[in-house]
């Protein structure tokens, strides 16, 4: 069964007072495309989660967000950013020196410059973390499989609906063959009086024109091909494989053989249900592009 590409899913995994909460959203998209978010702390785990996700997500839009709450003694904390407070101090006392200031530097002198503070970066275990991020991220992308999956179900259900709609309609078109063919031939004999009119005619030119007219004509090789990609339709969208390329693929050739069933119409109806099936594949190419 098909999956859509949007949804949405969230994990969590605890260590003692360590807690990760991970978030996960998924769009439409062409390709794999993933934004993740994570504490500076865990940078180095960006890859490893990167590869996490192409286990499970062939395509779409991926925006994944981690959450680290962690106790209050391992919080990062604020040191001395000594390479710039030495460049204060030389500026400092170059500007006290030019200028003839009294009084000496004063630590308040420091407060407020930028840069003058950073954090410390806690050293983190890479394996455990690891271990906890790697549970939390995949409680949350087998629940955003879980939301995918119930709305590929929904959205498969509305294809096949359409589909059926279509075999329908090629069902009344092919009923009209015959008269389309009647129409052509009502068209034939007019062109046919017509070169006559104009003088006598070789057997050359009416054999032209026979062929122009059986050419124009018929559409049992679109209909049987429109069939055959409907039915190749309805197989694919069993299939447990990611299947959006493929359902685009075959509507663009739905779209070709109905352009040109709709080419060769001479009569009222077959037009009118040449233009029914273009609705219901342009509603089935929206819909498509939501699946994986």
């Amino acid at each position: 069964m098909p999956k859509s590409m949007t949804g949405y899913g969230s994990g969590e995994a605890k260590s003692g007072e360590e807690r990760l909460l991970v978030e996960v959203n998924s769009l439409n998209n062409r390709y794999l495309e993933m934004q993740i978010k994570l504490p500076k702390t865990l940078s180095g785990l960006e890859n490893d989660l990167r590869e996490l996700v192409r286990q499970k997500i062939s395509r779409g839009k991926i925006t994944l967000n981690v959450a680290w709450d962690k106790s209050e003694d391992i919080y990062p904390s604020l040191e001395l950013n000594e390479p710039v407070a030495d460049t204060y101090y030389r500026l400092l006392t170059s500007i006290k020196k030019r200028y003839n200031l009294p009084g000496e530097i004063q630590p308040s002198h420091f407060a407020g410059l930028p840069d003058i503070m950073r954090p410390t970066t806690p050293e983190v275990a890479p394996t455990k973390t690891w271990r906890l991020l790697r549970s939390a991220s995949l409680k949350a992308l087998e629940a955003l499989e879980r939301m995918r999956k119930k709305e590929g179900e929904n959205l498969s259900r509305d294809l096949r609906g359409m589909e059926k709609k279509i075999s329908r309609i090629l069902t009344e078109i092919k009923g009209y063959a015959k008269a389309n063919v009647d129409a052509y031939m009502t068209r034939l004999k007019n062109r046919i009086r017509d070169l006559l009119g104009e003088g006598p005619l070789s057997e050359e030119r009416l054999a032209q024109e026979a062929a122009i007219f059986a050419e124009r004509s018929d559409i049992t090789e679109e209909v049987t091909r429109l069939r055959s990609h409907c039915q190749q339709f309805r197989q694919t969208l069993r299939s447990q494989a990611p299947v959006g390329k493929r359902l685009i693929f075959l509507l663009q050739e739905m779209l070709k053989e109905i352009n040109t069933v709709g080419s060769k119409a001479s009569h009222l109806e077959i037009s009118r249900r040449v233009i029914a099936i273009k609705e219901e594949l342009e509603k089935m190419r929206e819909q498509v592009q939501n699946i994986e």
